[in-house]
């Protein structure tokens, strides 16, 4: 693993991330932040736990769950290394149990600062680092973004405040989820509790439909010929169904469908699971979906393209994520001196499988660059267990070969990210021009997984020892 210099974030003697850092984020977690996918898919196989009953989640338990898993499992089995001047040395012979790790290599949990925010007499502060000293209620609370988080917070924040504005830039798609706040029934939670293999049942039948997911439905078919509407038949006919069930909420008000229709094809943005709960939040007389630009933010509020001031007395910002800024802030040395964030150019991160990049010895990445398979309905701990597989592998391999060093080949890498870009640029989030997280600052998307979720599976399922270079 190549050398994380400390010197921009708290870190151990070893290099790694505390051990308490995912419990001191679950402290300024969005508290009404929900799973958009089945809580039984986002826990690790083998520790499927009696507390995962209600069928999804929210945000709080599911970092509890990853919290509690991660010390129940203890130490975490990596290569020692030393740092030597300004490069890295290779590996010792003998590998360490280390308390600490990288769990995560995406960056999206950090807000990025929105532009033209100039000091405000009033609070403000980001979902990501939710501000819990601050009661809502009976405020005129803002609300930038309405993007997943935005959507999933705002309801319960319009039962608290005397008003709320949501200031929405683009819309994007509404999945029909009439489970999404409901609990299981009791017979189901009985069945999970008490029949042997029920549980592990439950989570293939939930699992096995997001192998090929909505892979189809954001596949870009030149002949259709494609557009901001729907880049393919199959595009189209997910736009109608989508669309159907704004149209269904808005009868009455044809203004707000005119707002919530989205202008990009599906997959182009983020789509957020909805159960009727967003369109009646928004038809509420206290809440008020303001559409215009913003030009500036105030010390008093918002003000808009119109020259309207939006006068708030807590702004809250749900969008500004680094989501394309892997590792940040954390500094990785690799061969020669290279700092990974330089080789990266930034925001244009690359990793083969997501995991390993070239001239960067022993560094893997959990959750690496092009490993979302949000369209596939498969989870973040899905995508991890990949990963974390991945790696177990290339340590056996290193001691099954007697090896210090493994280091994937530079030709492999090349040939993946041509192959990976070449899918990728026929995906609807690539085709579109909407601004959308899933880019980087070229328009290029790192964050997205273009193939199956079986073939992410297969081949991070063991380790192709000529893809790599190995060395004693």
């Amino acid at each position: 693993m190549a050398e994380m210099d400390g010197s921009k974030m708290p870190v151990t003697e070893q290099g790694g991330l505390p051990l308490d850092g995912l419990r001191q984020s679950l402290d300024v977690v969005d508290p009404v932040a929900l799973l958009l996918t089945s809580t039984h898919l986002t826990g690790n196989r083998g520790l499927l736990r009696e507390e995962w009953r209600p069928d999804l989640s929210v945000g709080v338990v599911a970092g509890g769950y990853s919290s509690k898993t991660r010390d129940d499992i203890g130490r975490t089995c990596v290569a020692a290394l030393e740092r030597v001047g300004d490069g890295w040395e290779r590996a010792r012979p003998s590998y360490d149990l280390l308390e600490r790790a990288v769990e995560w290599a995406m960056g999206a949990a950090l807000p990025r600062r929105p532009a033209g925010i100039i000091a405000r007499d009033g609070p403000a502060f980001h979902t990501a680092h939710w501000n819990h000293s601050i009661d809502l209620t009976g405020k005129r609370v803002g609300v930038i973004g309405t993007g997943a988080s935005g959507m999933q917070m705002i309801p319960a924040i319009a039962e608290q405040a005397a008003e709320v504005r949501v200031f929405a830039r683009t819309a994007t798609f509404l999945l029909p989820t009439p489970h999404l706040r409901h609990d299981l029934g009791e017979a189901e939670k009985w069945l999970l509790a008490e029949l042997p293999h029920y549980r592990a049942w439950y989570r293939a039948v939930a699992f096995l439909p997001g192998i090929e997911g909505m892979l189809s439905a954001v596949t870009v078919d030149p002949t259709y010929p494609p557009t901001e509407r729907a880049v393919s038949a199959t595009s189209e006919q997910m736009r109608a169904a989508l669309q159907g069930w704004i149209d269904a909420q808005t009868e009455d008000d044809l203004h707000l469908r005119d707002a919530l229709t989205p202008r990009a094809p599906f997959g182009a943005k983020r789509w957020v699971a909805d159960d009727g709960t967003w369109i009646t939040t928004l038809k509420r007389p206290d809440v008020h979906l303001v559409r215009d630009p913003i030009k500036e933010i105030t010390e008093s509020g918002v003000r808009c393209a119109d020259d309207q001031l939006h006068e708030l007395d807590v702004l809250i910002y749900a969008t500004g994520f680094h989501a394309s800024e892997f590792l940040a802030p954390m500094q990785v040395t690799g061969r020669g001196a290279v700092d990974l964030q330089q080789h990266w150019a930034g925001d244009d991160a690359r990793a083969y499988l997501g995991s390993c990049v070239p001239g960067f010895p022993n560094f893997f990445c959990l959750y690496g660059p092009n490993t979302n398979v949000v369209v596939h309905g498969a989870s973040l701990f899905f995508i991890s267990e990949c990963a974390v597989r991945y790696v177990v592998d290339a340590v056996r391999t290193m001691l099954e070969t007697g090896s210090s060093v493994i280091e994937v080949r530079e030709s492999v890498a090349r040939a993946y990210d041509e192959r990976l870009d070449e899918v990728s640029n026929q995906r609807a989030w690539a085709f579109s021009s909407v601004r959308s997280f899933y880019k980087n600052s070229t328009g290029r998307s790192t964050l997205l997984w273009p193939f199956t979720a079986m073939e992410l599976w297969q081949r991070t399922h063991r380790i192709d020892p000529a893809d790599f270079l190995l060395h004693t």
